[in-house]
């Protein structure tokens, strides 16, 4: 996960405190507040796709490492 994907990450997490923390204060907040709330928590849903993806490829990177080093240590012990 790169810097970028754990801040978006972090910034959601965020938005969602603040949420939470305004429902607390009042509810005349969290009304005054709901379009940029809401935009707040659909740009950070919208980055955990990507969050996603980019976890998974990593995944598939690291599995093709492995899955090519076994290989090569089968063709050396065959060569031996």
């Amino acid at each position: 996960m790169n810097s970028k994907e754990c801040g978006s990450l972090h910034g959601f997490i965020g938005s969602l405190a603040r949420v939470k923390s305004k429902h607390r204060a009042g509810s005349d907040d969290v009304v005054g507040n709901l379009p940029g709330v809401r935009r707040e928590l659909v740009e950070g849903i919208g980055s955990l796709s990507g969050w996603r993806k980019g976890v998974r490829r990593k995944k598939t990177k690291t599995h093709r490492k492995i899955v090519g080093g076994s290989r090569k240590a089968c063709r050396e012990l065959k060569r031996s």
